[in-house]
């Protein structure tokens, strides 16, 4: 009986070991050393940082700073366009720690994660017109576990960034702001350690997590990947990508994690880098990889034919250098319509479709060099503007799911070559 009594003692004991933060705002006195400006500590143990003050947490409440949680509560005054502000930042030059802003954008207020100084997409804080509500308190959580990093805001999830905390001996800096825009308020401030396990009631439970995996100039939506021995396919585009993606993840089901970079790096010159690093970022078996949408302004007498070729022959050849054992396929560019100035008739050819005409022959042509294989989406749309949206460039949910069909065939098809098709 009293063993059974030490160990329940022993587990109670743990539990609220695991509760008890490694650093506290009301609790542990702030380093004068620590401080920067305006700092006042008020009567209910709150900080105020005035004109851009800012504190920081010792380095010392971080023993492992891939096993963490930190929760800062905070309110702020107006924010102005293009401020942004620093509320927690643990980083240094060299690429590592980790970090969390509030910016103001013309549109609306976000806030925006770091892992390793590589950012995250902004996620917005406002309500319906974009804007934060001035002087709402707002709890912003960052949890670290073993290769994840997770961000909530209100125990409202946000990104999660799949990587390892790159260490260094920094304080974690709270307040810094590039233009002061009030006093901001910290009202409260805990970081607990490896054994405290933090559950927002409103994250729904998932057998493969959805994150983002970053670098210098890209990132990618990808799942968490729990099976190493299942094959990796990458979707690389525009916007068209964002629809047919999620599509194809489904039709693939597990037979394959579908990871999405959406996005430009660079112009008619291609930053081969951005491209290498990317591709060589997951062991991929498939490309699929498109952007003509982002190009639609290269007319002949913007961008010479030359121009075009180079900049599909340096993308293909960067992916091919990032990925040697993966398979490349090249989805040609979709169709442009006339929505945007035809409000009420039948769907037509935008102007800007001559460029998608242009932009496919060149690509084909060197697609065809380079011995990679070519869907081509335009010709399977081509007749079917019905299935389109007046915006000029998306589709339906029945457009998308033709390309996420097409897709799919391809990706099994080499799947089944190499042997790595699940029947």
């Amino acid at each position: 009986m009293k063993k059974l009594l030490a160990i329940a003692f022993a587990l109670l004991s743990a539990q609220l070991f695991a509760q008890t933060p490694l650093w506290d705002l009301h609790r542990d006195k702030i380093d004068d050393a620590l401080k920067k400006g305006g700092v006042k500590t008020e009567s209910d143990g709150s900080v105020t940082l005035s004109e851009g003050a800012s504190f920081a947490v010792p380095a010392k409440a971080f023993p492992d700073k891939n096993n963490f949680t930190a929760q800062i509560t905070v309110s702020y005054g107006k924010i102005p366009v293009g401020a942004s502000i620093d509320l927690a930042s643990l980083e240094a030059k060299e690429d590592s720690g980790f970090g969390i802003s509030v910016s103001r954008n013309r549109y609306y207020e976000g806030y925006v994660p770091r892992v390793n100084r590589m950012m995250s997409m902004m996620k917005n804080i406002g309500g319906k017109d974009g804007r934060a509500n001035v002087g709402k308190p707002m709890v912003f959580t960052i949890s670290a576990k073993g290769g994840i990093v997770s961000f909530y805001l209100d125990d409202q999830p946000g990104p999660k960034i799949f990587a390892d905390v790159i260490d260094c001996d920094r304080p974690m800096r709270i307040g810094e702001n590039s233009r002061n825009f009030g006093d901001l308020k910290v009202l409260d401030l805990k970081v607990y350690g490896k054994d405290y396990d933090y559950k927002s009631p409103k994250e729904r439970p998932s057998a493969t997590p959805m994150g983002v995996r970053v670098g210098k100039g890209w990132n990618m939506a990808v799942p968490y990947v729990a099976d190493k021995s299942r094959p990796r396919v990458l979707v690389y585009g525009d916007s068209i990508s964002m629809g047919y993606k999620p599509r194809l993840a489904a039709l693939l089901g597990d037979k394959a994690y579908v990871d999405h970079w959406c996005g430009f790096a660079g112009g008619h010159k291609i930053d081969k880098r951005i491209y290498r690093e990317a591709a060589a970022s997951a062991p991929y078996d498939i490309i699929v990889f498109n952007n003509g949408l982002h190009s639609t302004h290269w007319t002949p007498d913007k961008v010479t034919d030359k121009q075009v070729c180079d900049s599909y022959r340096d993308m293909a050849a960067a992916l091919r250098e990032g990925a040697p054992k993966a398979k490349l396929v090249y989805l040609n560019t979709t169709p442009v319509n006339d929505g945007q100035t035809n409000k009420d008739g039948p769907l037509g050819f935008d102007k800007r479709n001559d460029v998608v005409v242009r932009l496919n022959k060149f690509a084909e042509q060197v697609m065809k060099e380079e011995g990679i294989e070519v869907i081509d989406a335009y010709d399977m749309l081509k007749d079917k503007l019905d299935l389109m949206v007046r915006d000029g460039f998306h589709w339906t949910g029945k457009g998308y799911d033709m390309i996420a069909e097409k897709v799919r065939d391809e990706v099994e098809k080499e799947l089944k070559a190499r042997g790595k098709l699940k029947e």
